[in-house]
Parts: C-alpha cells; structure tokens; sequence
C-alpha cells in the first residue's frame, strides 16, 4: 500500500491537541472497548445474456475478518482482511481466469486487506490515513461498489469538518483505488485493473 504525502499527517497530530489537554485516559481502552468480528457473504449470481455466451453461474464467498480498536484520546485503528473464493466450477468470466465463453461475474479469488487506517474523531468531525472505505453521498461517484464481493476501497487521507448542522467539508487525498477487480499483484487487465495509481 502506498502512503500518500507526508504533509497530510500533522493534520492529524493538530486535531488532535484539543482532545488530548482535555484528560487522561487508560491506556488499556485500546484493548478493552476494541472488538473483533468476523462475516461471512455467500453470493450467487447467474447471468443469462443473448450474445453467443454460455450462461455464468457463479458461487463466491468473501470471508471478512477485522479488529477495530477503542479510542485513546480520539484515536482508533481497524484492520479487516477479506478472502473471496469460488465453490464449484468457474462457470463465468471473473476477469481473471479468461473463461471468455462466459458472461463476466467480475468477482476474482483472492485475499488482500481490505481496510488498514488510523483514525481520528472529534466533535466537530474526523480524519482518516490509510486504506479505507469511502462512501460519499449515494456513493454515486465515489463508493465501495458494495454489489461485489470485493469491495472498492481507497489508499490516502480523508479529513471531514463539521462546523455547522447540515454542513459537512470534506478534503481527500487519493493515492491509490483498489477496485473490486482483485488484490494486488494482478497486472496485465488495462480495461479492469486491480489498482487505479495517481
């Protein structure tokens, strides 16, 4: 995972004075209010097209497992690592096993971290570094593509500022969309890339 520009962490460090002259807090609420979770997703998806294809049946599960850690002084971390694997025959186009007589069910085996950050939340909004989820708005433009099984997420900094009621700012600095076409280390797909760079 690429780490964007080191200039985007001290913002981090600033929202963070406020809360931590405020008091003292155990150290332990790391551990003590974190938890662990585990969630498993079936999918089957069959696609019947009238161009020449077969028709694809796929059977897929992801298997996501995470730990999300309490707040110290308003920070937290997560970790989620996701595996999606196939049951049964390949009876479809996944975009990577080039079974091309089949529809595309572009839901690739594997297994990558999914989610990998630091966060920061203060009453007036958040900061987040690492690998994350970002769903804004209707996820229109910018989404996990949750309809996968791999879901979409992105390498960088998001920061949120809520001044006002019905007011949010949000600044973002994207290095690197892992799309729902697989983890890393798939390169040779132009038209559907595991990772989108810049």
């Amino acid at each position: 995972m690429r780490s964007p520009k080191p200039l985007l962490c001290p913002l981090l460090l600033l929202l963070a004075m406020p809360a931590a002259a405020a008091g003292t807090e155990a150290f332990s609420n790391i551990f003590t209010q974190g938890k662990a979770y585990l969630d498993l997703r079936y999918r089957y998806e069959h696609v019947d097209q009238d161009n020449g294809l077969k028709h694809a049946d796929a059977n897929t599960l992801r298997t996501r497992v995470g730990y999300q850690t309490g707040r110290l002084y308003g920070f937290s971390a997560l970790i989620e690592l996701d595996n999606v694997a196939r049951l049964g025959e390949a009876d479809y186009n996944d975009t990577r096993n080039h079974n091309t007589r089949y529809p595309v069910v572009a839901d690739p085996d594997g297994s990558e971290v999914n989610q990998l950050l630091l966060r920061y939340d203060h009453q007036y909004g958040s900061a987040v570094y690492g690998r994350q989820r970002i769903e804004l708005d209707n996820q229109r433009f910018v989404g996990g593509v949750a309809w996968r099984q791999n879901e979409q997420t992105y390498d960088g900094f998001l920061g949120q500022l809520k001044p006002l009621d019905k007011l949010t700012l949000t600044y973002g600095y994207l290095d690197n969309i892992n799309t729902p076409f697989g983890p890393d280390g798939q390169h040779g797909y132009p038209t559907n890339p595991a990772n989108i760079e810049g």
